[in-house]
This record gives structure tokens, C-alpha cells and sequence, in this order.
């Protein structure tokens, strides 16, 4: 593993060399005996995500962000500008064909800039959700949806890794 920082490769070295010997010695396969964990206290990247979060971003940054991938003005006045933190990856709404009715999940979905713009388009009957490994975004989010009283609006707290396949 090699990044920016020292302090940051070790971590990551430590937890790496850690698994392996658990594999030598027991011979059990230790892919999901703790590691993940590890890594996720160390991860970087959810320290930054957790402090965005909390101290949110210039709104004026964050709206030309939001622009520049795809949102639209009059799509940017239907959410809680609270929700756009300028770290979104393009307009993914926009390419889905949501209908009212509809069970929306969002993988990775942050302050919930999505869920609020699918909360819209799935209606009182529908629901949009949203799953994050930094709890700061969750709870970001989950006071946004009381502030805004978008009912058909939840998040929850779950790391991307510990979801297995069929």
C-alpha cells in the first residue's frame, strides 16, 4: 500500500500484514476477520467525508459544483441546499426513470443530495433511502429530512463492504 502520507501507509501496512499472519497461522481465510474494520477507522477519505459533514462547504462552491455535474437550477431549488457539499459524481438522478411508487437505495448517497431530489419523483407512496459509511453524513442527512420534512427520506449507517453477494 503506498499514499501520501506515512502514518496513513502504515496503518494500512499494519492491518494488510496483520490479516496475512492470521491467515498463515490459522489457515482460515481472514478476507473478513477484522480488517475492513481497520481499514475503515484508518480510511482517509471517510476522515475528510466526516468533516465536510460537519462543517459543511461554501454554498456558493457547492452550488457551481452541483451545476458543472449535471444538476439543473430548477432541480437545485427542490433540494435542501444544505445537501449539496460539492462531492457528488454527476447528476444520477437525471438518468434514472424513477416512478412514483418506487423504492429508491443509494449506495454511497452522503448528505442525501439524491435521496432528496428521488424523494420528489417516487411521492408519498414511494421511498428513497440511503446508505453511507460516514455516520457524520448520515446524521446530516437525517436532520435534513426533519428540517425539510421529507418523510419518504432515510438514511442509514452501513459500510459498502460488509454488503455480500447472492
Amino acid at each position: 500500500f503506498f499514499f501520501n502520507d506515512t502514518a496513513t501507509t502504515e496503518i494500512y501496512t499494519q492491518a494488510f500484514v496483520g490479516s496475512v499472519r492470521c491467515v498463515q497461522e490459522t489457515g482460515i481465510n481472514a478476507e473478513y476477520m477484522g480488517i475492513q474494520e481497520i481499514l475503515m477507522e484508518a480510511d482517509p477519505v471517510k476522515t475528510h467525508y466526516s468533516a465536510i459533514a460537519v462543517k459543511g462547504t461554501d454554498q456558493i462552491y457547492s452550488h457551481s459544483v452541483a451545476l458543472a455535474a449535471g444538476y439543473t437550477e430548477e432541480e437545485l431549488a427542490q433540494i435542501p441546499p444544505e445537501a449539496s457539499l460539492g462531492l457528488g459524481c454527476g447528476n444520477s438522478v437525471a438518468a434514472a426513470n424513477i416512478k412514483e411508487g418506487e423504492y429508491i437505495l443509494d449506495l454511497g448517497c452522503g448528505a442525501g443530495m439524491d435521496l432528496f431530489l428521488s424523494s420528489i419523483r417516487v411521492g408519498p407512496k414511494g421511498k428513497a433511502c440511503g446508505v453511507d459509511y460516514s455516520e457524520d453524513m448520515i446524521k446530516r442527512g437525517t436532520e435534513l429530512a426533519k428540517k425539510y420534512k421529507r418523510d419518504n427520506v432515510e438514511f442509514h449507517y452501513l459500510s459498502l463492504i460488509h454488503i455480500s453477494e447472492p
